[in-house]
């Protein structure tokens, strides 16, 4: 258990699409191509540090529950019925326990009300967007030393979304319009 909270990123100089979802399943947190910007190396090494728990509680954690693994509970947040109906249904068939929530709304009382291991949210949506989301559920997690993944769904692969997306306290951003199994790797 000690390692597995050391986050890693996958820095590598391939684009091949099925290299990243490789690193992922391979256990990485990240994965970026070396051509990316040092700003956005530097804003993923910030949010992989910052979102990095301490391996006492969670050691402490599984002595006390004699728990050691369980089915990852995944909160999945977007305003489209079908693509969350669709996303919900593809992250159950990988073996996650899936709430959806069809805003930002929504989630939040559903994140406090029960421990998620990862929120999913899209971006655009009514009334909060994916940035507000994540940044209140990431300051749940802290207030609440609760280990939560942040992964935020965007229509597009620009940097200021990725950079947006990690300084609202998202560990990572995946474009909507990828496969679903991709998303499910993240």
């Amino acid at each position: 258990l000690s390692l597995s909270v050391i986050p890693v990123l996958m820095l590598t100089g391939s684009q091949v699409q099925k290299h990243r979802v490789a690193a992922l399943d391979a256990g990485a947190d990240a994965y970026l191509s070396k051509d990316s910007s040092p700003d956005e190396l530097m804003a993923i090494i910030a949010r992989l540090v910052e979102s990095t728990v301490s391996v006492q509680p969670l050691v402490a954690a599984e002595e006390a529950t004699g728990r050691t693994t369980h089915r990852a509970r995944i909160l999945a947040v977007d305003d489209s019925p079908t693509f969350l109906a669709a996303l919900c249904q593809r992250l159950a068939e990988a073996g996650f326990e899936v709430t959806g929530a069809s805003s930002g709304g929504e989630a939040l009382p559903l994140l406090e009300r029960q421990p998620f291991d990862v929120a999913v949210t899209d971006v655009v949506m009514p009334e909060m967007d994916g940035f507000e989301f994540a940044k209140r559920a990431r300051q749940w997690a802290v207030e609440n030393h609760w280990q939560l993944g942040l992964l935020v769904l965007t229509g597009t692969e620009r940097k200021d979304v990725l950079v947006q997306s990690l300084d609202a306290g998202a560990d990572d951003y995946v474009n909507k319009s990828q496969d679903l199994d991709v998303i499910v790797a993240h």
